[in-house]
């Protein structure tokens, strides 16, 4: 199972502007899986920018890196982003989102997140 951040450190990653991310789950559409995920990214003006991923599966055993997979809306290949003026607002509308504080990771573990959704391998 992906080691998932505790909420000491969530909050010390973010008032550390580390960025974390956490998977949102999957749906079909149009007869593909659709992966969703969202990430809290600490911004150089000082804001926090929740950026939300929707991206078509192409992923397989030996390839996982969710961020090069095709993005469902072409017109936002990057996600869907809202900024906010403290990491506090940003985790409340990551909330709204879905999202749940115990099931963060560091950024660049939501792979580790999808490998094990989709084929079962734990890190």
């Amino acid at each position: 199972m992906p080691r998932y951040l505790i909420r000491g450190q969530l909050e010390m990653a973010l008032r550390n502007r580390r960025p974390v991310e956490q998977w949102l789950g999957a749906r079909d559409e149009k007869g593909r899986r659709v992966l969703r995920w969202l990430g809290i990214e600490p911004r150089e003006t000082g804001e926090y920018a929740v950026r939300v991923r929707e991206v078509y599966d192409c992923g397989n055993e030996h390839f996982f890196d969710i961020y090069e997979f095709e993005p469902l809306d072409l017109d936002e290949p990057e996600g869907l982003v809202t900024t906010f003026a403290e990491w506090g607002a940003a985790l409340i509308h990551a909330a709204s989102l879905g999202a749940k504080r115990e099931q963060f990771v560091p950024h660049g573990r939501i792979q580790d997140v999808y490998r094990e959704f989709a084929f079962g391998v734990k890190n």
